[in-house]
């Protein structure tokens, strides 16, 4: 059908494509587009149960947004992995991040009780971003798997509860917070590193198990 991707060996706008190694056909009006083309590609990766892993334009690996659109380029080579190897690459990534940051609390519960408030806000702050990648993480696979990778865990455990726990320390937090700020006294201080040894820190444990549990549940894929 027209404007569908074809596997067969040639070339495109004069372009050389590649996917996993093979030449492709990609048809359309727009395969001078690297846009247009990741689609294609992407939708051929699709229907082979993998997805698009990366990309390279004339040798130069494209991260995206990347090469600007309208750029001259000959040849494109793309690779595909599985979900199977997405999810592994994604746990082995949300683990690390776990790890790091549960290393970061751990340091930080007796760090807080010698430092000013503002210092502590902005201890705290920081980690926001790093407490929310693990939970990218483990959203995408939710959405990848199902309940299908999570079965095991569940057995054992509560997932929604576990997801819950992290809004309630946020909000522990965030009242000992306003508190500081009005007060700014030593009490703050050591609620606060009393939530990150008594709460955090034994959540991101349960965190990092969860991520171990998949690993092993992948491997059985």
């Amino acid at each position: 059908m027209k404007g569908e991707p074809e596997e067969q060996a040639s070339s495109s706008h004069h372009a050389q494509i590649f996917l996993d190694g093979e030449p492709v056909i990609l048809q359309g009006e727009s395969m001078g587009s690297l846009s247009a083309i990741k689609v294609q590609l992407e939708l051929l990766a699709l229907r082979k149960d993998r997805v698009l892993a990366s990309m390279s334009v004339d040798g130069e690996k494209v991260h995206w947004p990347g090469k600007k659109e309208g750029s001259p380029f000959k040849k494109v080579e793309a690779n595909t992995m599985s979900y199977e190897e997405l999810s592994t690459k994604t746990i082995n990534t949300a683990r690390n991040d776990t790890k790091r940051l549960r290393s970061s609390v751990e340091d930080a519960v007796l760090v807080v009780m010698i430092n000013n408030w503002p210092t502590i806000k902005r201890i705290w702050n920081g980690w926001q971003p790093e407490i929310r990648k693990p939970l990218t993480s483990l959203n995408f696979l939710r959405e990848l798997w199902g309940n299908k990778l999570f079965e095991e865990w569940i057995e054992r455990h509560s997932l929604n509860e576990m997801l819950e726990e992290i809004d309630r320390i946020v909000s522990k937090v965030n009242l000992v917070m306003l508190e500081a700020d009005k007060s700014g006294n030593e009490t703050a201080s050591l609620a606060f590193s009393e939530i990150l040894e008594h709460s955090f820190v034994p959540w991101l444990n349960q965190l990092e198990s969860l991520f171990n549990v998949l690993d092993q549940e992948i491997e059985k894929e």
